[in-house]
């Protein structure tokens, strides 16, 4: 698949960065820190101790190909949210989101 490709589908499943708004219900210590606090915790088996750097509201078919993947994902009042757990490069370049978007064409 085609950087082009990657770009389109990376805007078709994965919509935007709240991270700033995360990381304030972080500060805040609001109920939805507490559930993507516990939902790692449910599944720090899955996930280790994740070292979440950005996140961002992803569309349901990504978030079970991603959860499959084993990427962080957490369901909020905010919207289904995947973890980045890297940064620095623009998403669609980011390998494992490519791993994922071309697991979901396979599919």
């Amino acid at each position: 698949m085609g950087t082009h490709k990657f770009e389109a589908d990376v805007n078709k499943h994965i919509w935007d960065d709240i991270s700033d708004e995360v990381f304030e219900e972080y500060l805040e210590r609001t109920f939805i820190a507490n559930i993507i606090e516990n939902a790692i915790y449910e599944n720090r088996a899955r996930w280790d101790v994740p070292s979440v750097f950005q996140w961002w509201r992803v569309g349901k078919c990504f978030a079970m190909a991603a959860f499959a993947a084993g990427e962080v994902i957490v369901e909020t009042p905010l919207g289904t949210l995947w973890g980045r757990q890297t940064c620095g490069q623009p998403v669609y370049q980011d390998l494992n989101v490519q791993d994922i978007l071309t697991a979901m064409h396979s599919a």
